[in-house]
This record gives C-alpha cells, structure tokens and sequence, in this order.
C-alpha cells in the first residue's frame, strides 16, 4: 500500500488507462470480490488490480501483477468527453488502409534471394560468421548445436536456390518456418476442451514468399512430382463460394465437392489458411504471393506436415497483408481454415507449430485457449519419433473414422447432459465432466459412465436423444456409417475423460522428473488406441481396452474399499478408455520400444490410422531401440528403417533479420 502526494501521482510515469491483460482464472477470481463499498455505490474495474495485488497465501503473493510500457501512447487512447473522443476516430481513420497495399510492405523480413542466399553461405561454409544476428536467430530456434544448424542452413538454400530459378534472384522475399509436432500427452481431445502437452520437432516446412501486386496465389513445391505447382485467384475462388459465415462455408455441397475433386491435394492447405484469414479480414482484398516451398517433415506420418503447411500459409499472408493478428487468433483461425480440407478437428497441431519453444514442452488448453504451463524437456531424452511406413492418409475412409469418433464424444456429452439435468449448467465441453468442476466424488464420474450405453446404433441413438434430432443428424452427415454401424459410446467418452486427467497431470510430471510416471501415462494413453497386443516373440493378439458394467462397478468397489492400491489403481488416469484409432503395425512398434531399456514410455503419434510412434528414450538407449526396432519391425516387414530423433524446437515463425 502506497501514500502518494498530489505532486508525487503528476509526476509519475505509470497511468492507468484501465487496460489490463489478465489470465481468465485471475480475472474471474478478482471480479467475484469486486463490491460497492464506495461513496458511488459502484463497482469500479480498477479495483481488480488491487484485489490481485494484495492477495497473499502465506507470505507468497498469489497473482504476479506487472505495468505494461507502451512506447505508442496512442495505442492505449481513452476518453472521457466528446472531444477526446473526436482524437480517437481521428487516429483509427488516419491508420485505415486502402484496398489492397499497393507497396510491398518494408520490413526486415525482405530481403532479395541474392542477400538471403549470401547470407547463408557465409553462415554454411564458414561455420559461424561476422554477421551475428542470423546466426544467433537460427541458435534460438534450433539451439547451439552446429551440425544441426548447418543442416537447417543447408536446407534455407535449397530453398531459396529453387526460388531464384523461379522467380529471379533480384526479387524480395520472406522466409517463413514452420515444424513439424508430436502431442505427447492429450490425443483427441482438443476439440472437447482438453489440455495438450505440445513440442516442436526438428523437421519443417520451409517457405519463401515473394509479394504479388494482384491475388494470384502462385505454388510450388521442390518435390514437384508428388506436390505439382498450382494457381488460383483469391477473388475467383471466393466468388464460387457461399460467404455468409465460415460453418455454412465449409459444409457447403460446393466445398465438399471441392474436397472430394481433389483428394488431398497440398493446394487446399494453402487455400485453407488464404480463405479463413480473407473471411477474418472481410473489408480488406489480402494481396497474393508466389509461395516455394521445401520440407522435410515425413508425409502422412502423423507428425502434422499438413497443418504446418496450413500455418506456413496463414504465416505468410499475415506478414505480406500487414494484418493486424496476435497468436491465439492465428491459432484459431488455422484450425478453422483445416476444416475446409475436410476434417473437422481442432487446433492443438496448429497452437503446437505456432507456441512451441526451444527445448521445452508447452501445455495449452482450449476454450478458452491458454497456455497453461511451459515445463523443460529432460535432457538426458530425446524422442524417438519412428515412421511405421504405414501413410496415415487423410482419405475419405480416414476421415470418416476420425468424424465417427468425434460424433462418438458429442452425442455421449448430450446424453450425459439429458440423463444428470442436475449438473447441465455446469457443462461446456466434454472436458467438464470432472470432480472438480461437479465436486463429485470420482465414483460418481464412473455412475455417470455407467448410464452411456456401451455402443448403439444410429436409430437408437435418435431414440434416446429425440430432442436433438437436428443435431444429430448433422452429426452423422460429418462420415459415412461405420461397418458394423454401431457407435461404441461409453469406451470414447471414457478415453476423452481419462485423457484430459492424463494430460492435465503430464505438465507437473515433467517438471517433477518422475520419468516413471510419465513413462506409465504414455503407456496407458496408447492402450486407449490400441487394436492389437504383440508378445516377445512376435504373436499378436486383438485388443480391446474394457469399457463394461463390471468393469466400471469394479473401478467404483475399488474407490470404496479404502485399500490405498487398488484406490491408486481406480484413478481415472490409469483407465486407458476405447477409442481404437491405433493400426496394428503401430502397436506392434510399441510394444517392441516398451521392452527395450531404457525406453520411459511409447505411444502413438498423431491422430492415428497409421503414421509414427514415439518413444520417450534415454540418449543412451538410442542404439538398442533403433536395433530391436529393425530386427523386430523393419526387417521382417520389409520396410526401410525410418527412426527421427527430436528434442524441442522453437515455433513457426517469420525470418526477421537485419541487413
């Protein structure tokens, strides 16, 4: 608490000009104390930063409050009187741009592929270079290992090499990155509200954008016979499509036509990134590029080499239309944007490419979006990310699987909110369905469970739910019917619950380096994807997670008894759930890393149907991983070996350099 004289307050260069950043828990706790113990009788915002700065447990201050300095005063303009006012709207209209920026925007990031390409050869054949701050720019990306950074130099002018045979070495680009990311706890539950515990691997998408004066979009990739070029104009593209809003977009019959034409196609990742922002900015005509591109994030492998292109995208137009955009907007919008490829996932790929950081793991959690812990890696690991070679293709037989499984969530989160009336207010998002925010025991959470049928059929589930009939069947319109058409509810419901306890305890394992635990949390998140079980000698063995009224009564007994082991036993992190979107040939890999020493934990990566597994390795255990791996896998499948090992990388980014 401060006394401050008249003079002392006019003299100060701090002001309040009742702009305050806060995290949603703080701001929610502060204004549930705000009262009118004034002589207004008013509540007053400002108050809050007083409830927050004087709140202590202990001797610890609770909440960190910090000022925010501002070199631009008019960014934080405010008004209490017409004329104050009439500032304001003189500033917005003077910062308002024409249509389309006729000028290519000035900015470091510019330079001419000769001065890039200069550049990097200083930095490649000299090892390190007079020129510091391109150096050190690429260090706090991929830290200080020489050989990787030269291998990351190397493939800058590889890029920029085949840029200039498109587009001349005198044209200005950008450089935009982009890497590659494994979740390694929270698969599948983004899109209910879960956390996820992200990190940035080092394999990415390279881009070098060079500014057009019209909207023609110009592609091409190195790779030109399996990523050919493509052109399309911005405009034309959006005269074709229904702009009312983007959920009538993209499940417009127009859309889904385009979707099915082109079968994946790189082209609609880019078309994906350009379309949402171009709806964000609905006022503005954003400008076109020629975007080069290069890349060695493993195809189809569960390692998000589409989503990383889809951010390259959106990087890039962001910079070259100067749109005024902060990270958890990019973020949104590009999981937005994926969907018109088709999908209809969230974007914990997208928060992981754009969020990541050098040697540390990122913990996020969605609606609201925030970043709720960032924890070191251990250094003594590495990740072992290793490709089954078994291409996780986004077909439409996949993305039906993965919409089936989705659909699955949602219908048993409306089920759950008929069934318990009681607890609907508190209900949001899957993710809600937890003791914390019921202030149930954990018993009741498998009662609830036990209400879900263990699997149904479409016109049984139009039965249950008949008030939701509309929603339904806007459901069931998101995938063809499964096989045996039946929707195994209680086992995906299960492993979204459990998997958002996994992921929400992961972050706090890390930073405790109990390896074991995390180790254990891995192993338990795979068993809710597994089809199949391998024994040493090879033999496999179908699997199915338990998801039935026994075994949910046992978990229940196992609460009540008392017995500390078996209560341990019954927590609902340790219960892997039924979402089966693993392959045989993943968890064939699995269980062979699992019996290696020195392997904490493995699980699949990705969204699965194929892909990578990843394998959580002491530095030393490397070579006997990559040894059991070939003679257990890779040889007798015929498949070349395909092992990537990662620790994390910073986020995408734009290549900002001095001259």
């Amino acid at each position: 608490r401060l006394t401050l004289t008249p003079d002392q307050v006019a003299d100060t260069d701090l002001a309040n000009f009742s702009i305050y950043l806060l995290k949603t828990s703080a701001l929610r706790y502060a204004l549930a104390r705000l009262n009118r113990d004034n002589a207004q009788q008013e509540e007053y915002l400002s108050d809050i930063i007083t409830i927050l700065a004087q709140e202590r447990t202990g001797a610890a201050v609770r909440f960190n409050v910090q000022f925010l300095k501002v070199e631009n005063a008019n960014h934080v303009m405010a008004f209490n009187d017409p004329a104050e006012l009439l500032e304001i709207e003189a500033y917005t209209q003077s910062k308002k741009r024409q249509t389309m920026t006729p000028e290519l925007p000035s900015s470091d990031a510019f330079r001419t592929i000769a001065d890039w390409q200069r550049a990097f050869r200083r930095l490649y054949e000299e090892k390190r270079h007079p020129e510091e701050t391109l150096w050190n720019k690429l260090a706090g990306y991929y830290g200080d290992d020489v050989t990787l950074i030269q291998g990351r130099v190397q493939a800058y002018l590889t890029v920029l090499d085949y840029a200039a045979r498109l587009v001349g070495q005198d044209k200005a680009v950008l450089l935009v990155r982009s890497p590659g990311r494994v979740n390694l706890m929270g698969r599948h539950i983004d899109h209910q509200g879960g956390s996820c515990n992200l990190m940035t691997i080092g394999y990415e998408t390279l881009a070098a954008i060079h500014p057009r004066k019209d909207d023609r979009i110009r592609l091409f990739n190195l790779d030109r016979e399996q990523f050919p070029d493509h052109e399309f104009s911005i405009g034309e593209l959006v005269a074709d499509l229904p702009w009312d809003d983007w959920i009538s977009l993209v499940n417009s019959e127009k859309v889904s036509q385009m979707a099915l034409e082109a079968g994946g196609d790189w082209s609609q990742y880019i078309k994906a990134a350009v379309l949402r922002l171009q709806k964000k900015f609905s006022a503005l005509q954003l400008r076109g590029a020629d975007i080069i591109v290069a890349g060695d994030i493993p195809i189809a492998a569960g390692l998000s080499s589409s989503s990383a292109l889809v951010v390259a995208a959106a990087e890039a137009m962001v910079a070259i239309n100067q749109l005024d955009i902060f990270p958890s907007q990019l973020i949104d919008l590009c999981g937005e944007g994926e969907w018109f490829v088709g999908t209809r996932g969230g974007n914990a790929d997208h928060a992981a490419i754009k969020l990541g950081q050098r040697s540390r793991v990122v913990q996020v959690t969605f609606f609201d979006f925030a970043v709720q812990d960032v924890v070191p890696f251990p250094r003594e690991y590495v990740l072992a990310i290793c490709d089954s070679g078994i291409k996780a293709r986004k077909t439409n037989n996949a993305r039906d699987q993965f919409n089936h499984r989705v659909a699955c969530y949602h219908i048993g989160f409306k089920l759950i909110r008929k069934l318990f009336p009681q607890y609907a207010p508190l209900l949001h998002h899957l993710r809600d369905v937890n003791v914390r925010t019921l202030n149930i025991p954990l018993a009741w959470i498998y009662e609830i469970l036990l209400h879900l049928p263990e699997q149904a059929t479409r016109d049984e589930l139009r039965a249950a739910l008949p008030d939701e009939s509309d929603n339904l069947e806007s459901l069931f319109a998101t995938h063809q019917p499964p096989a045996d058409g039946l929707y195994p509810i209680r086992g995906v419901v299960l492993f979204g619950l459990a998997e958002c306890e996994r992921s929400r305890l992961f972050a706090g394992a890390l930073r405790g380096r109990r390896i074991s635990e995390i180790g254990r949390l891995m192993n338990v998140s795979h068993d809710g994807d597994r089809v199949a079980r391998f024994a040493s000698d090879g033999k496999q063995q179908p699997y199915r997670a338990q998801t039935s009224n026994d075994y949910l009564l046992d978990l229940i007994g196992d609460l009540k008894s008392g017995e500390p082991e078996r209560v341990i036993k019954a927590q609902l992190q340790w219960q892997p759930g039924s979402y089966r979107c693993s392959v045989a040939e993943v968890d064939r890999m699995v269980d062979i890393a699992l019996r290696t020493e020195g392997v904490a934990g493995a699980q699949l990566a990705g969204a699965g149907l194929g892909g990578c597994m990843m394998a959580l390795t002491r530095k030393d255990a490397i070579p006997a991983l990559a040894e059991n791996l070939n003679e257990g896998y890779y040889r007798p499948c015929n498949k070349a070996p395909s092992i990537l090992l990662s620790t994390p990388v910073a986020g995408s980014d734009v290549l900002f350099v001095n001259p």
